[in-house]
């Protein structure tokens, strides 16, 4: 069924016709003149009562214009969240009464029909008697057309309402539905339609039995056959749609649940059904998703906060490393202004001009390294040079680890990266690097490592973003490991390990690289033996071709 005219659908109509048409005859003995004027009057009747269905129902039920509609509705794009509930309510109450519009209307349609069976048939019996032999075996079709149009209009306004919301997102509408609990729902309209059928086939098997007839026992037997025959198939048709919209509704909520991606900022809702117990289904499983967004979005926040804390903890550790290696440079300072002050003509003596220019440089390479540290924290046009941002942190590592530490680690970054431009801000690049290559420092210290090297290299180039790999010949970390310490998913479970501040560190700096459209990631196979990163990040517009070799 494809449209709200159709009240059902063909196949419904065919196996209607098929199931009934058998009975009618063995009941009434027509001949086929009679029979065929009587569907041609039935065909007319109802043409007619088609055309006007549609205005008929629409008067009686304003609100359910929408399920006639069978395209897009603009006009629902500007909707607010309470219009469109009541769109959905409507469309949620059109089944029934739809269903019970068919059922009176069609004892009006059939007036003419009714007509030609009592004055045109020819019948051994009364008119009365012919009439009400008519409208109960004619009462049987249009309670099982009811239970059939109920549940198949249930299965077009369900795909309607899941169109609509694909197209115009009815979340905050299905958020404030309210759902009614409604017993036997579909029980009810299916023992209706099968309980009329079976017991106008049983009772027309019983009056075949009992009545004496001039055919031999094989005519008996074949109408016999018929009879059942067309009952089981109606009886069938109607036991079909309901497991369809049941099975089929529970089915495509799965599967609309398969395909829901939960890491969408902004992911739809599943859409409810026409159904009570459906819709109460896809209710509970949006509030669960709701629920989880809610805990993941306080999660995201709680760890930006940390991010900033982190950075500002990290300031804080650097700047009294800072102001520690600053002391000694001062003090020469201090000391050669001191002595020239007594003696006027030291000015002129080379070791203490050497002596002021060489200190007077190292502090302020550790001024430009907090400065650094501190500045840019907006991403700039020409971005973050990578080779700016390398120099300051192993600047910053050199205020960290003593010198034995330091020169035992070799630094390598290959030549190409030295034009690298990045789309994030150098405060935040610094940030990065410097914990990336703090926990190699870190952990060849750990485990007294005396040959420690770490590779920098460029491994994968787009048009719009470059790929770093960043690879040690330390412990190594495995990726089970990685996604543990880095993951929102798994984020409770190492947040009580002895691992719990490493992996802190890490799942801070791959949030930080996702802010700017990047991603972090540990590569299975690295070539120094150790751990490595890939680091992929957006390059500036004025960045230059050809940085992998």
């Amino acid at each position: 069924m494809k449209r709200a005219e159709d009240i059902v659908s063909p196949k419904s109509w065919l196996i209607i016709f098929v199931g009934f048409a058998p009975l009618f005859v063995i009941l009434f003995n027509p001949s086929p003149l009679e029979f065929l004027v009587f569907f041609i009057v039935d065909q007319l009747s109802l043409f007619c009562f088609s055309r006007a269905d549609k205005a008929i129902f629409t008067r009686l039920h304003p609100a359910s214009r929408i399920c006639f509609e069978n395209g897009p509705v603009p006009e629902i794009a500007n909707y607010t969240p309470e219009e469109k509930l009541q769109v959905y309510e409507a469309m949620r109450s059109f089944p029934e009464a739809r269903a019970g519009y068919v059922l009176w209307m069609s004892y009006l349609k059939v007036i003419p029909a009714a007509l030609v069976i009592v004055f045109f048939w020819q019948h051994e019996v009364s008119n009365q008697l012919q009439l009400f032999r008519f409208l109960l075996a004619g009462s049987v079709i249009y309670f099982y057309l009811y239970g059939a149009a109920y549940i198949e209009n249930h299965l077009l306004v369900s795909q309607k309402i899941a169109l609509l919301h694909d197209t115009y997102d009815f979340s905050e509408a299905f958020k404030r539905a309210p759902i009614p609990f409604r017993a036997r729902e579909f029980e009810t309209p299916e023992i209706i339609a099968v309980l009329c059928q079976w017991l106008f086939t049983l009772g027309l098997q019983a009056f075949l039995l009992t009545t004496t007839h001039s055919h031999g026992p094989f005519s008996i037997t074949f109408q016999l056959m018929a009879v059942g025959v067309g009952g089981l198939a109606l009886v069938s048709r109607v036991w079909y749609l309901g497991r369809k919209h049941v099975v089929g509704g529970m089915e495509s909520l799965l599967q609309r649940l398969e395909e829901l991606d939960l890491d969408a900022p902004q992911a739809k809702s599943l859409p409810l059904h026409s159904s009570s117990g459906l819709s109460k289904f896809g209710k509970t499983v949006n509030a669960m998703h709701e629920r989880i967004q809610i805990y993941k979005n306080e999660l995201i926040r709680w760890t930006d906060l940390k991010t900033e804390e982190s950075r500002y903890r990290a300031l804080g550790e650097l700047s009294a490393l800072i102001v520690h290696d600053l002391s000694a440079p001062l003090q020469v300072i201090h000391f050669c202004i001191d002595e020239i002050r007594r003696n006027q003509k030291l000015v002129n003596m080379q070791q203490y001009i050497d002596q002021l220019e060489v200190n007077s440089e190292r502090s302020l390479q550790l001024i430009r390294s907090l400065r650094s540290y501190l500045r840019n924290s907006h991403v700039a046009e020409s971005g973050a040079r990578f080779w700016e941002v390398h120099q300051h942190v192993i600047r910053l590592l050199s205020t960290e680890f003593g010198d034995e530490e330091l020169e035992s680690v070799v630094v390598a970054a290959d030549e190409s990266l030295h034009a690298l431009s990045l789309r994030i801000s150098e405060a935040d690049f610094i940030h990065v690097l410097l914990n990336l290559l703090r926990n190699s420092y870190e952990d060849f210290v750990r485990h007294g490592k005396h040959d420690g090297r770490i590779v920098i290299s460029a491994v994968r180039e787009t048009s719009s973003t470059v790929t770093l790999r960043i690879e040690d010949n330390g412990s190594g970390l495995t990726l089970e490991e990685f996604e543990s310490l880095t993951s929102l998913t798994h984020f409770n479970r190492t947040m009580h390990t002895s691992d719990a501040k490493h992996g802190l560190g890490l799942r801070l700096v791959r949030r930080l690289v996702e802010r700017y459209d990047g991603e972090l990631s540990l590569q299975a196979n690295s070539a120094l033996a150790g751990t490595a990163f890939h680091l992929t990040l957006q390059t500036s517009v004025d960045q230059p071709r050809g940085l992998v070799q």
